[in-house]
């Protein structure tokens, strides 16, 4: 397509795809070069800021976060990730229902262990259990089941349809994000595969719980050996406790990257993704009391201030894990590119490869 202004007529150049980095870097190098000619020629100080911005922004899409963005924006990232937060909100619903009333009756009798799963998963899931500064349900409310009854095999089966509804809605935008289609595989395999992670993330955190349960213990024992004063120990429970839900949504990570969604990176890519996508829903915990108190006080919003701030909270980490996809992605394609360049220099003569890494020097 070309445009002509004044005396010279412009090409414009599609945008290029964030997952190609030789073309980003000569679009940079393409407006480097515009920049230089635009001064040379001693154009208005207008043109000449214009072009040097133009290439600045050039110099940045080749840059991997706004690549990862860009990815994350061109596939409809943030319209996948509202509807895989609108499953989220009624599978983690139903999941606190069944989860809370089978740990209720086989820790009956047991208020330390009950306590420190409501610990736990306030912590993982801002907002849902009510301990103190209001939640979508009380600890005794969630605990009420005194048997295996119809309520609680009627939870279930709407649990196991949700989770799996979920989970399907995730598969599809990660592999919207790669570009991939979706699997054309056994539904009977796929459906086991999807209930093995269900089951696979509800004992990954019961074992957060348990070992946060133990990291405790031990610490109190340890602050009574040593008579070390409570205060002076806090930031270590507190460091321990982020880096048991760090390590939490670092799994449920790769089991959706790799397992529920069946995507192929390197391993270096998928390690940078899941550690992106633990370190954003850790801040994003960090942060959930004041997103939570901005709904709520909001006159209009205060009536349903839980349900609007949990559909919120579950929208903000259904992005951030699309952008550790979208990441990921980047990082597979500048990995395929890196080595799809070292089997070219391979296929060439020594003397040749030498000639193509050695750098250039200019004759004088």
């Amino acid at each position: 397509m070309r445009v002509r202004a004044g005396a010279g007529v412009h090409h414009l150049q599609p945008p290029a795809d964030p997952l190609d980095l030789d073309a980003l870097r000569s679009a940079a190098l393409r407006r480097r070069a515009m920049y230089g000619a635009a001064r040379r020629r001693g154009d208005g100080r207008l043109k000449v800021a214009v072009a040097g911005l133009q290439w600045l922004g050039a110099q940045a899409a080749a840059a991997r976060p706004l690549r990862t963005w860009n990815l994350y924006t061109a596939r409809r990232g943030p319209l996948m990730a509202a509807g895989n937060a609108y499953n989220m909100f009624f599978s983690i619903a139903a999941a606190a229902v069944v989860g809370f009333s089978i740990l209720g009756l086989v820790l009956s009798g047991n208020p330390q262990w009950q306590e420190a799963v409501v610990r736990t998963v306030a912590r993982a899931v801002p907002g849902l259990i009510d301990t103190g500064g209001g939640g979508l349900a009380r600890p005794a409310q969630l605990f009420s089941a005194r048997s295996f009854g119809w309520a609680l095999a009627i939870s279930t089966a709407t649990l196991a349809f949700t989770s799996l509804h979920w989970i399907s809605s995730v598969r599809q935008g990660v592999r919207g994000i790669f570009g991939l289609e979706l699997e054309r595989i056994n539904p009977l395999v796929k459906l086991a595969r999807d209930l093995g992670l269900l089951v696979l993330a509800g004992l990954a955190l019961l074992l957060t719980t348990a070992l946060g349960a133990l990291t405790g213990a031990a610490l109190d024992l340890v602050i009574g050996w040593l008579r070390l004063d409570a205060a002076l120990v806090a930031p270590l429970a507190r460091i321990a406790g982020l880096g048991l839900m760090l390590a939490l949504d670092m799994m449920l990570a790769v089991g959706l990257f790799r397992f529920a969604s069946a995507i192929s990176m390197p391993r270096r890519a998928m390690l940078q993704a899941a550690l992106l996508a633990g370190l954003g829903a850790t801040v994003l915990r960090y942060f959930s009391s004041l997103l939570l108190g901005t709904v709520g006080n909001n006159p209009l919003l205060a009536p349903f201030a839980v349900v609007l701030g949990l559909f919120v909270w579950f929208n903000l980490l259904s992005q951030i894990y699309l952008l550790a996809a979208a990441w990921g992605a980047v990082a597979a394609a500048d990995a395929r590119a890196r080595a799809a360049a070292e089997e070219g220099l391979d296929g060439l003569s020594l003397r040749r490869r030498a000639g193509l890494l050695r750098p250039s020097r200019r004759r004088g």
